[in-house]
């Protein structure tokens, strides 16, 4: 009778035995992933107890490679690496985490060290290995070596050098042409954030692209600055989209308004948070969001939730250390602080939108639909426009607002663009066309025409009014994500 050895697979830790004496790699009967068979011997060996939590752990990890939180990355890495020393994942990311907060000298080493691991496992980390921003010569050098030692099929091989050389050998200068070819800042201002939150969240700016789901509420699209074609990411209805660290959280009107996560590649798709929100917005390591009228933040895994401030609000932005947030009763602006909880009134009069610029308050009154400034704590408030609005948005130093048209003789359906300096004075008309969302992006604004009562057209321009352009939308096909 043939001696049967244990195994236990080292991503769901189910327990079975094996005849296969010759076999190196073997696949789980249950999860069917694949695993090397002296790792599963050894995960075998320690208690029932402690492997159940193999699962749970090797999920925590892969949230935390998402948020590229890489403190979390070592603390669980290390906890696998306790139970599976030898593990291919759990040793790369451990390692990849003390390069950027603890001993550099380990990352490389590693990938010289010709790690044992599966094709599968090569290839989950490789993605990763291939987004890395701090390539020097010895990582470089390293990481061809790791490629060329891996069992990966030898086409990987070849696609995997061909990526790593073209990063290596020219990404500084990509960089430098993309900069002086564009005129967006590269840090997304947080002016422009809170302002196109209030206006759903349609528009964000990361890494020289700019992200959107307004010219299509069915995907969220990368709009490529240079001829504004527009890719698609995602097939998801999203709004109050934020992007940190290479990840796209939004509100998924798809799925009633949950939180959820995607890589901006358009992997690794997870339900976050499975309630309608509004605002959500990213500070201190936590997402925050407005849930039934009350401000609530979570961990970067969807849980821990807590409620931030017991007042209820209909809107909210988060600037450094402070929330500014619009009464639901009173209809009042009024500011907490994050830290110290303590709570302060910011105007005297109701407003139906506002945000903070440069220690003001601008706002659109409640009771004239005018736009105004005031500074904050103080009670003098100058008016900006005599012309009523019903949305607005700002880069620091100017106001673009769109005007009531009183000829069409409907308040808050269309309007024409204007610029207003943040300081008042004289208002310039930047179009002539009926417009019905606003949105500014660093130097550039974004602003859709409607064609009907069902299809609008999204147009760009400087914020002179110069060079109008339609958008142009990509065919609808999304490629084969692995969501």
């Amino acid at each position: 009778m043939l001696k049967r050895t244990k195994l236990r697979c080292t991503k769901c830790g189910y327990t079975f035995k094996s005849t296969d004496f010759d076999l190196v790699i073997t696949r789980c009967l249950r999860c069917t992933q694949t695993f090397v068979i002296s790792h599963g011997r050894h995960f075998a060996s320690i208690s029932r107890r402690k492997s159940k939590r193999i699962s749970s752990l090797r999920e925590s990890l892969e949230m935390s490679v998402n948020d590229r939180n890489f403190f979390s990355i070592k603390n669980y890495s290390t906890q696998i690496r306790e139970m599976i020393p030898h593990d291919l994942i759990a040793n790369f990311y451990y390692n990849l985490a003390e390069k950027r907060i603890g001993d550099s000298d380990l990352y490389s080493e590693f990938l010289v060290s010709l790690p044992e691991g599966t094709s599968e496992e090569y290839e989950y980390i490789l993605e990763d290995m291939l987004s890395l921003e701090f390539f020097d010569d010895r990582d470089y050098n390293c990481s061809i070596i790791f490629i060329d030692n891996s069992n990966l099929k030898k086409s990987i091989k070849e696609k995997a050098r061909s990526l790593l050389d073209s990063m290596f050998n020219s990404k500084e200068v990509l960089d430098i042409s993309l900069n002086e070819r564009i005129s967006i800042p590269v840090l997304y201002n947080k002016e422009d954030f809170s302002c196109n939150m209030l206006n759903g969240g349609y528009f964000y700016f990361y890494s020289g692209s700019v992200y959107s789901s307004a010219f299509d509420h069915n995907y969220i699209f990368k709009i490529n600055i240079s001829d504004l074609e527009c890719s698609p990411v995602v097939r998801d209805s999203a709004v109050y989209i934020s992007i940190v660290n290479d990840i796209i959280y939004y509100c998924n009107l798809s799925n009633n308004g949950h939180i959820y996560r995607i890589n901006t590649n358009g992997t690794r798709k997870v339900e976050l948070y499975s309630h309608r929100v509004q605002y959500l917005q990213i500070t201190n390591n936590s997402i925050y969001f407005l849930e039934n009228n009350r401000i609530y933040c979570i961990d970067f895994l969807g849980k821990s939730r807590d409620r931030v401030i017991e007042t209820y609000a209909r809107s909210f932005i988060i600037l450094g250390d402070f929330i500014y947030y619009h009464a639901l009763k009173t209809n009042l602006v009024m500011r907490f602080h994050i830290k110290t909880g303590n709570i302060i009134g910011v105007s005297d009069n109701p407003v139906s939108k506002f945000t903070v610029v440069k220690n003001n308050l601008i706002y659109i009154s409640f009771d004239d639909k005018k736009l105004y400034r005031q500074t904050i704590l103080s009670d003098t408030a100058i008016s900006l426009s005599d012309r009523e609005c019903f949305q607005f948005c700002t880069n620091g130093n100017f106001i673009y607002y769109i005007s009531d048209l009183e000829e069409i003789g409907k308040q808050s359906s269309y309007g024409y663009v204007y610029k207003v300096s943040i300081s008042g004075g004289a208002n310039k008309q930047l179009n002539s066309s009926y417009t019905n969302s606003l949105s500014v992006v660093g130097d550039m604004l974004f602003y859709s025409v409607p064609l009907n009562d069902s299809d609008e057209i999204w147009y760009s321009m400087d914020v002179n009014g110069m060079n109008q352009l339609p958008l142009h939308r990509s065919p609808h096909k999304l490629p084969l994500f692995k969501n």
